[in-house]
């Protein structure tokens, strides 16, 4: 999905955007049915280590473009699974305080 991501970033850009929102687990594996392939799941932890990291890779794209990138990505940490959103700044760091997890509402 990122292949199909990344020129669109680039044209948003090239037309003036400076803060791009991009659609929920755009970059994951996910089907109309609901299932996710929990296989493209992340670790925030391992990505800077990791040279197939999509979100490394969009780190160093909102960096070169000098533009904010908001996404959720599946995260993944020990045996656990997270729909989490970033921002990425224009220096290609995650912004502060920006990792947030989905939460579901309660159910009565």
């Amino acid at each position: 999905n990122l292949a199909l991501v990344k020129p669109l970033i680039q044209k948003a850009q090239t037309k003036g955007a400076k803060f791009i929102l991009l659609p929920e687990l755009a970059l994951n594996k996910y089907s109309w049915e609901g299932c996710i392939a929990w296989s493209s799941a992340e670790s925030l932890d391992s990505i800077t280590q990791d040279e197939q990291s999509t979100i490394k890779e969009l780190m160093e794209l909102a960096s070169k473009l000098n533009i904010y990138i908001a996404l959720t990505f599946l995260e993944a940490e020990h045996n656990h699974f997270f729909n989490t959103f970033i921002l990425l700044n224009p220096s290609g760091k995650i912004e502060a305080n920006t990792k947030i997890r989905k939460e579901y509402p309660a159910s009565n």
